[in-house]
């Protein structure tokens, strides 16, 4: 089961290589914001977007980030949002552990 370290991690990581001049010398923390620190214009948060997905192997619902993000009327993505985001749906995606189990068998 991914940890949602790993998925921070992997999101820190992937932030590292797509990270020009304009980004640097920023120290990428879960509070580092991707439009305004990073300077990032929506095809690098696509890029990203699209990284998680063929990691996980999954398609996450991304404009739901969006929307929510709007709703509390915030202009920018945390790290931590991202990682929040995707560890959130990979958590409600896992199957339920079975360990203590007692299943019913029916002839």
């Amino acid at each position: 089961m991914e940890r949602r370290e790993d998925v921070m991690a992997f999101i820190i990581t992937h932030m590292r290589t797509l990270a020009d001049e304009r980004a640097e010398d920023i120290e990428l923390t879960e509070a580092t914001t991707l439009f305004d620190e990073m300077s990032w214009r929506s095809i690098d948060l696509v890029v990203l977007a699209n990284a998680l997905q063929a990691r996980y192997d999954r398609v996450f619902p991304f404009d739901q980030l969006m929307e929510g993000l709007e709703a509390t009327g915030r202009s920018d993505l945390t790290v931590s949002d991202m990682a929040d985001f995707v560890w959130s749906h990979l958590q409600a995606s896992a199957p339920e552990s079975d360990a203590g189990a007692n299943p019913i068998r029916t002839a």
